[in-house]
């Protein structure tokens, strides 16, 4: 995995983040049903990508990002860092 490739992954997270008062919060079953319900927020990561970074953003990056977003808060002081499955 290409070191742009992981770091648009950290920019998912980050944009998602920064417009975390538009997720629609609730238990996602799945990425595509987050998908469906944050689609305009989908969308928006995408085109931040586009406009800043001339990048575009394939569906397993963004799904990696969605992943990353979602899962449960960690401490630094009782988890070892994050890795994204392969």
């Amino acid at each position: 995995m290409s070191e742009q490739y992981r770091l648009m992954i950290y920019f998912v997270v980050a944009t998602l983040r920064f417009y975390r008062d538009d997720v629609k919060e609730k238990d996602y079953l799945s990425i595509e049903e987050f998908r469906k319900e944050n689609l305009e927020l989908w969308d928006r990561v995408g085109e931040e990508a586009k406009n800043t970074f001339e990048y575009e953003l394939s569906w397993e990056q963004m799904s990696r990002g969605i992943e990353a977003y979602l899962c449960k808060s960690l401490s630094v002081k009782s988890s070892e860092a994050y890795v994204l499955q392969k």
